[in-house]
């Protein structure tokens, strides 16, 4: 399941993608969690629109079904983990994923 979150974000980041822009994708981790971040250089996306990607039937640009980022959001929350997103007026939109560490 996670691996189907991830591929939901790095599919969207790279259709959003401003023509000659970037895609960059970092992760890290320490005793309590793992974090990854997914960033590309798309569009802007207004604070007013930001909490609706997650909402079921929220249709993007790319004429999708507008489930992609709210299966993202029941996996993550589903393992414990929360996501957030960024989208500045500097041409950089962020999606940072938290999840626990799971115990040993």
């Amino acid at each position: 399941m996670l691996t189907q979150a991830l591929h939901n974000l790095l599919r969207n980041a790279v259709e959003y993608n401003c023509e000659g822009g970037f895609v960059c994708v970092s992760a890290a981790a320490n005793n309590r969690h793992v974090e990854v971040q997914i960033a590309n250089s798309g569009p802007v996306i207004e604070e007013s629109l930001q909490e609706e990607l997650f909402g079921r039937f929220c249709k993007g640009a790319n004429g999708g079904h507008g489930l992609g980022l709210n299966i993202v959001q029941e996996i993550i929350e589903a393992h414990g983990g929360h996501i957030h997103l960024e989208s500045s007026t500097d041409q950089e939109t962020l999606f940072e994923l938290q999840l626990p560490m799971e115990s040993s």
